[in-house]
């Protein structure tokens, strides 16, 4: 069975999430709204088709989902590149749609962390229209390494 949890609005985190060479995590971050029929927010900007079957078939499972009745389900892509090193390292919001994990034990700028408590010093930060939109949960789902 997969496991996926709710991503929160607290800016800070404790758990740690071990990061590769170029920065990025072994996650995907799921978008679960509610739309108009006929209506697609997956190919907006900052959110792309969830290509995993399994993953929608355990947010689906999950009681938020027929509660909120949601029927939308996309991913919120993690950046890569020189867009990611923006959301790593920029104090200002950088011109780019997505999210990043910053752990500056690992990877980012620890001004962005600056005011988390000491072992809370990470955070998903959501960038341009990746971040979350009124009406929509998050949920993060990590694979094993």
């Amino acid at each position: 069975m997969l496991i996926i949890e709710p991503v929160t609005d607290a800016p800070c985190l404790a758990r740690t999430i071990t990061q590769d060479d170029a920065g990025r995590i072994p996650c995907l971050i799921v978008e679960a709204s509610r739309l108009e029929a006929g209506q697609s927010a997956c190919h907006d900007p900052g959110r792309k088709p969830l290509c995993s079957k399994s993953l929608a078939t355990a947010a689906q499972e999950l009681p938020e989902y027929a509660q909120e009745q949601w029927n939308s389900l996309c991913e919120v892509p993690q950046l890569a590149g020189a867009e990611l090193n923006a959301c790593l390292n920029d104090i200002e919001e950088p011109a780019v749609d997505g999210w990043c994990f910053i752990d500056p034990l690992g990877i980012g700028n620890p001004a962005l962390v600056e005011s988390c408590a000491p072992y809370e010093k990470r955070r998903i930060r959501f960038v341009g229209q990746g971040k979350p939109r009124s009406g929509a949960q998050f949920f993060i789902h990590c694979f094993d390494p």
